[in-house]
């Protein structure tokens, strides 16, 4: 028994990680239940990250393959709008994880649709308003393109300022970057922070 177990464990190890993905996707796109869409969000987060455990670090290769695929984009925005708030967490830990040192993975998140949308929305959830804000920062970062984005979305930098002005100061802390990174590849959008009451 435990030699089937052995090989079932091998065979699933040889599937390749951009298909592994694409089925979490779609998992998370086609599940109405907020325990399967929590559970594959739990399996991407482990696509993600270095062995060991322990150094929760993304692997830069799999940054790339995985931030690639549209339909796990996709899965990611689903998942901002409809996840439930341990199922946003995650989303919000593998879009870091995507983000992070990714220039191609900024641009192509950030051209996902709704995804800033969704944000936005998190924005307003008590306890991943910092998360959220992170990830806005990120987003913001050295991409004027994604500036456009954030203030073509409504909303988005009165939720953020709603964080700096009551939020904890680590959520405030983020907030501010975030507003910052905005602010500093993009004069439209530094003026809409400037305007905002």
């Amino acid at each position: 028994m435990a030699e089937a177990h052995t090989a079932d464990a091998a065979e699933v190890a040889k599937v390749p990680v951009a298909e592994k993905a694409r089925g979490i996707a779609k998992s998370i796109l086609k599940d109405e239940s907020a325990g399967a869409a929590h559970e594959a969000t739990r399996a991407l987060m482990s696509l993600l990250l270095c062995e060991p455990p322990a150094r929760r670090t993304p692997i830069k290769s799999r940054q790339d393959e995985l931030g690639a695929l549209p339909e796990l984009r996709e899965a990611l925005s689903h998942i901002l709008h409809y996840g439930s708030y341990e199922t946003r967490y995650l989303g919000l830990l593998a879009l870091s994880y995507l983000l992070h040192c990714s220039p191609t993975n900024i641009r192509l998140l950030g051209d996902t649709p709704s995804i800033f949308e969704g944000i936005r929305d998190v924005l307003l959830v008590t306890g991943l308003e910092g998360l959220a804000s992170s990830v806005v920062s990120q987003l913001a970062f050295g991409d004027r393109r994604n500036g456009e984005h954030i203030a073509a979305t409504e909303g988005i930098l009165e939720n953020l300022t709603a964080v700096v002005v009551s939020g904890d100061p680590q959520h405030q802390q983020a907030a501010i970057c975030a507003i910052s990174n905005c602010a500093a590849n993009s004069e439209e959008l530094a003026l809409q922070a400037l305007a905002v009451p």
